[in-house]
C-alpha cells in the first residue's frame, strides 16, 4: 500500500495530538500503525520512543530512540533523542558526549540547537 508523505505526516501529526491529551493508547495505535507503512524511518521510531518517554519509561524509550539512530546513524536529531534517553536512564556522561558529538556534526541547525539547549539544562554549557 502505498501512502504519500502528506498522509504520513497527517497520521504522525494525529499520533502527537493523542500523545499530547495523555491519549497514550490511541498514540501508540497510530504511530505502530506508520511503523507497519514505514518500518525504516527514525521518525516514527522516535516517535514511539517519545510515548515511552511520556508515560515515564525511560528504557523503553532509549530503546526507540537508540533504533532511531541505528536507521540513520549520521542523523542529528536521532542523536540528541539518544542522549535524550541517556539522560533518562541516569547516563549523563554518555548522554553529554552524544550532544557534543552533534555539536560538531555538519548536522542540521535544529539538531545543534536541541544538542545546546539539553547541555545548557543539565549544566554543561553556560
Amino acid at each position: 500500500m502505498d501512502v504519500d508523505n502528506e498522509e504520513l505526516s497527517c497520521l504522525m501529526e494525529s499520533g502527537y495530538l493523542n500523545l499530547a491529551k495523555g491519549r497514550f493508547k490511541e498514540a501508540q495505535d497510530i504511530f505502530e500503525g506508520v511503523e507497519i507503512l514505514v518500518p525504516n524511518s527514525e521518525v516514527v521510531q522516535i516517535a514511539l520512543g517519545n510515548l515511552y518517554f511520556d508515560q515515564g519509561k525511560p528504557k523503553e524509550a532509549l530503546s526507540y530512540f537508540q533504533k532511531a539512530l541505528s536507521l540513520n546513524p549520521e542523523d542529528g536529531i536521532s542523536k540528541v533523542y539518544v542522549a535524550k534517553g541517556l539522560l533518562a536512564n541516569q547516563k549523563r556522561e554518555e548522554a553529554v558526549a552524544k550532544l557534543k558529538e552533534v555539536e560538531k556534526l555538519d548536522a542540521q541547525e535544529s539538531a545543534k540547537n536541541l544538542a545546546k539547549s539539553l547541555l545548557q539544562a543539565i549544566g554543561e554549557v553556560k
